[in-house]
């Protein structure tokens, strides 16, 4: 879409717009159009449609949509009919949608993607809307099948690692590009400076250490896709050249007169709210728009635990791999506790307590006491502003509380292979569950999630005193 397009909307003061986005894809095509509150639009395969689908399964007339709170549908009488949320609505009676909602028409997809709203969440966000009795992933992969056809821009949001990368890589591979690179760069990763040389690429002599031309990332991708992760950490004079490049599909180097040709298709992720950064002025509204023809959110993990075994079976499998050992199973008591973590690091957060389990197990399972689940941290989830307030009142500090004389001080890992890392932590959780519960070998056992058994076992294993009977 084009910046002189006729359906893109107003901005307002803080460049967000009060429309709703209406996107239909269907292979080999796209359209977008913004609706008013109010106004209608009506999608078929006629050219006096304002969205015109050209496609055999769809009706010359097919469906109208009005706009509001909610926005509506109407089948008008199109021959394979209309499918929403997996199920046909009459023909002639208006059904609402959700801001998300993805809609069947024939053989082309509607994507409806709302204003801010202070209900939402995730504002101006597109959720892949799951049939009854559908996985959350299977949704997101209905919908990454059909952007892959594409040549469409999609911002993929989610929490930090939740798999964002890895639904980028599923969208190239299904994609025309697919025998072109897929080059990612991680915006956060690099200061302003270096973050443009990176991007753009320099001649030789365009700054102190320049001693030979490099090309740039988006050069280096020709053919194939760019990943821009991280994108809402992007520094907003960079941002500019970007959206330069974006809508020219040029590429001017640092310190060069000449533009150079892009043939390059762009993906963005982000764990950040770009609409509310937006609207602080941190984050380009054009650029937003120019990068988001559709989002898709990744759900978390614990919204899709159903998959936790299929991730945890296949993380031990490669961790063993790599150590050349014999595959470990997985005892079902370690499986329940894998079911009831929160993972709020999501599917990285899995694959690091599975690859330190494949160094604990001695035998031939990952038993639950081989679980070291990373601590509670912040949350992951997309950011916000946060709203103002008054000044958070710090909680009283508690005097610390003496040790046992039996049990030992914790000491800090010191450097070395994971393996003895893993031991030295290990030991010191078990230090730290005895002096907590003042040498209560039960009680302790239950705070690190083993048995009484296996505790006692590990006590001896690292010749740490037994506390004595209270």
């Amino acid at each position: 879409m084009s910046v002189d397009d006729p359906t893109r909307p107003e901005l307002s003061s803080h460049g967000l717009s009060p429309a709703v986005r209406v996107l239909v894809l269907w292979d080999g095509g796209s359209s977008t159009h913004f609706l008013s509150p109010g106004a209608s639009i009506t999608l078929g395969r006629h050219s006096d449609c304002e969205i015109v689908i050209d496609l055999p399964s769809v009706s010359r007339r097919h469906a109208r949509i009005t706009g509001g709170e909610p926005a509506r549908i109407e089948d008008l009488g199109g021959m394979n009919g209309i499918r929403v949320r997996g199920v046909r609505i009459p023909t002639g009676q208006p059904v609402a949608l959700d801001g998300g909602d993805v809609v069947e028409l024939g053989g082309a997809v509607v994507v409806l993607q709302g204003p801010r709203s202070s209900a939402s969440p995730a504002p101006g966000v597109s959720r892949a809307t799951q049939a009854p009795g559908e996985s959350p992933m299977k949704a997101v992969d209905r919908l990454v099948e059909l952007v892959a056809r594409s040549e469409i821009g999609v911002l993929l949001l989610g929490e930090t690692g939740v798999g964002k990368t890895v639904t980028a890589q599923a969208i190239h591979d299904r994609s025309k590009r697919a025998r072109g690179p897929l080059v990612r760069l991680n915006c956060a990763a690099f200061p302003e400076a270096l973050l443009e040389g990176e991007l753009f690429g320099y001649e030789r002599g365009a700054f102190t250490g320049a001693t030979q031309a490099k090309v740039g990332l988006l050069e280096s991708a020709a053919g194939g896709t760019v990943l821009l992760d991280e994108i809402g950490e992007m520094p907003l004079a960079t941002q500019v050249k970007l959206l330069t490049v974006i809508e020219t599909r040029e590429v001017l180097r640092l310190g060069s007169l000449r533009p150079r040709a892009i043939d390059v298709r762009f993906l963005a992720a982000t764990n950040r709210d770009l609409l509310a950064r937006a609207g602080e002025g941190s984050f380009r509204a054009d650029l937003y728009y120019r990068l988001n023809g559709i989002s898709i959110v990744i759900p978390p993990l614990r919204e899709r635990a159903t998959e936790i075994p299929v991730f945890a079976h296949r993380f031990l499998e490669e961790a063993c791999a790599r150590a050349g050992r014999p595959p470990l199973g997985i005892a079902s008591e370690a499986m329940g506790a894998l079911f009831r973590h929160p993972f709020h690091g999501n599917l990285r957060e899995l694959r690091n307590t599975i690859e330190r389990a494949s160094v604990l197990a001695q035998g031939s399972s990952v038993l639950p006491e081989h679980l070291l689940f990373d601590p509670p941290s912040p949350s992951f989830a997309i950011q916000t502003a946060p709203a103002p307030g008054p000044a958070p009142v710090s909680p009283p500090v508690s005097p610390p509380v003496a040790q046992p004389a039996s049990v030992p001080a914790p000491a800090s890992p010191s450097p070395g292979p994971l393996r003895d890392q893993l031991v030295a932590f290990e030991r010191e959780r078990i230090i730290r569950a005895l002096s907590d519960c003042n040498g209560n070998q039960t009680r302790a056992a239950e705070l690190l999630g083993m048995s009484r058994r296996a505790l006692i076992q590990r006590i001896e294993d690292y010749k740490l005193p037994r506390p004595r009977k209270r």
